[in-house]
């Protein structure tokens, strides 16, 4: 299942309290520490992609499985 990401206009609160409570969240990240640090980052990537900060390089990827945040 995908991890959650933030909706619309939601605010960073309601974001990490959303993301922390998600079941596929609490099942691939067991510890309350990590799944802390993958929702920063998860809200942190957001916006910066939203204000064009960060792109997607296609170049990146090398064929191998990956799972991005």
């Amino acid at each position: 299942m995908p991890l959650p990401s933030p909706k619309g206009k939601q605010d960073k609160n309601s974001y990490i309290s959303s993301c922390m409570g998600n079941n596929t969240m609490k099942s691939e990240f067991p510890k309350q520490t990590q799944r802390y640090a993958v929702c920063q980052s998860k809200w942190k990537k957001s916006k910066e992609y939203a204000k064009g900060q960060i792109t997607w390089d296609d170049n990146e990827v090398d064929g191998e499985n990956y799972l991005i945040y």
